[in-house]
């Protein structure tokens, strides 16, 4: 129980603890649930060990499991239970996802689960690959969501000074209200088949599914940061507008909103572009088709006087005026300047574990690394220096084991066998120092990310510090 009162942030010598295991027996269970402090006590244990086992538990002591870890820890932990069986069921239904097995057993924890799968070691692709996916799409899609709303409102907030808050809106009313169905296309593709780690990656490097458990892409400085690249691009749009707004007076206010609706458009999309980590030639082909589909849309709509006498030949016009299309240019380049600044802001000074491991998922590492190898640069280059940081050993970087002397006996010598004193070490090619072999892992313990990098270090310097004596006595052995 000493344990519950110790901030999390201040029990780094956990880490060492995860070297344990508990196991615990429905009869322990039968005593511990039915006692708060014993229960806090089992909690804050199961908390500092690698994994925990409970057997020959009854159903409901399992649920009972699952809803102590979900009311005991705080803030409240995204739980998942995994069974293939009808006493599983309530296990299932305690947790926030259940996962059903279909097997012998029948199919009651299949129709009571979230999620259906085949055969338990597809849990793993299930977690680390699809799920992880999922969560990356569907942030990326919120929080597109969030911007593309806010920009428009600005627009129409910052119009209301201009019309005396009269109630005018800038956009013609099927437009206006059409805005998210112009744009949901790109969007559909990309939370559906969007994917910024490849599936090797993902599996050969579990502890990117941090990304997840700690929210990593949908938390409320992600939410922030959007708001505040919505506000800035609502800004520029602002003030182009205004001081284009004598050029498109001539035409009516409808041309000038659909000049405006135009940039927004245009913006939209390439945001979307630059949100985009996997480019095929679907997704191209979508956004080409989308830009053709608005354009066809403005023409189309202008020669339609009976469905909007008031927007008659106003997309015609627009279109067929050379600023428009020089505006455009300017405001797109504009929200370009300001998404790359902050996006090359985040990615080269405040990157993250995805960041990294999305650059050598694409080659850049093993690019870098080689040009580096070539230029005899060691491991004091930047991409090294990144490696040591992160923690990240590789087999092929470890040292060959010495050579075995000329005098040394053999194995074929102690069975009484002849050996050859003229016997060369063997060789082995090794790659370029620095490059990634796709073999590599983390030292660091991702699934503590509040711990402080300071001690991550001192963990990982310790760690290297003691590997080669290890190395010495297995030698030895």
């Amino acid at each position: 129980v000493g344990l519950a009162g110790v901030p999390r942030s201040a029990r780094a010598p956990e880490i060492e603890a995860r070297l344990l295991a508990l196991v615990v027996d429905g009869a322990a269970l039968t005593v511990i649930l039915d006692d708060p402090d014993l229960t806090a006590a089992l909690l804050a244990l199961g908390r500092i060990c690698a994994s925990v086992l409970a057997c020959r538990v009854s159903p409901r002591q399992k649920a009972q499991v699952v809803e102590m870890v979900r009311r005991g820890v705080s803030p409240e932990p995204l739980t998942l239970a995994i069974g293939d069986g009808a006493n599983d069921v309530g296990m299932i239904q305690s947790a926030h996802v259940g996962v059903g097995i279909s097997g012998k057993e029948g199919m009651q924890a299949v129709n009571n689960s979230d999620f259906a799968i085949a055969q338990f070691e597809f849990l793993e692709r299930l977690l680390l690959v699809h799920g992880r996916w999922n969560y990356t799409r569907m942030s990326k899609v919120v929080l597109y969501y969030y911007y593309k709303n806010l920009v428009l409102t600005i627009t129409l907030f910052v119009f209301n000074f201009e019309s005396a808050f009269s109630g005018t809106s800038l956009y013609e009313s099927l437009m206006a209200s059409g805005y998210n169905v112009l744009l949901f296309l790109p969007i559909v593709f990309v939370g559906a088949l969007d994917q910024d780690i490849s599936a090797d990656m993902a599996l050969r490097h579990p502890e990117l599914y941090v990304t997840g458990r700690t929210n990593m892409h949908l938390n409320t400085a992600k939410v922030a940061s959007t708001l505040l690249e919505g506000t800035l691009t609502g800004g520029i749009i602002v003030a182009i507008s205004a001081a284009t707004t004598a050029t498109y007076l001539e035409g009516g206010l409808y041309e000038q909103g659909t000049v405006v609706y135009t940039w927004l458009f245009l913006i939209m999309q390439w945001k979307l572009f630059l949100e985009t980590s996997l480019w095929t030639w679907p997704m191209a082909a979508i956004f080409a088709v989308h830009y053709l589909v608005y354009f066809t849309f403005l023409a189309a709509y202008s020669a339609m006087p009976a469905v909007s006498p008031d927007f008659e030949g106003v997309g015609l016009a627009a279109m067929g005026d050379a600023s428009f299309w020089l505006t455009s240019a300017v405001v797109v380049v504009g929200s370009m300047v300001v998404d790359l600044s902050l996006h090359l802001a985040r990615t080269q000074i405040w990157p993250t574990i995805v960041d990294i491991y999305a650059e050598v998922d694409r080659g850049y590492g093993d690019g870098l690394a080689e040009d580096q190898d070539k230029a005899g640069a060691g491991a004091d280059t930047p991409l090294g220096r990144l490696k040591q940081a992160l923690g990240i050993q590789a087999a092929h970087l470890a040292p060959p084991p010495p050579a075995r002397s000329a005098s040394a006996p053999t194995a074929g010598a102690a069975a009484g066998g002849a050996s050859s004193a003229s016997a060369k070490p063997a060789t082995a090619k090794r790659r370029p120092s620095g490059a990634f072999s796709g073999n590599e892992h983390s030292s660091f313990d991702f699934s503590m990310p509040e711990l402080p990098m300071a001690k991550r270090g001192e963990l990982h310097s310790a760690n290297t510090a003691r590997q080669p004596a290890a190395r010495a006595t297995s030698a030895s052995t």
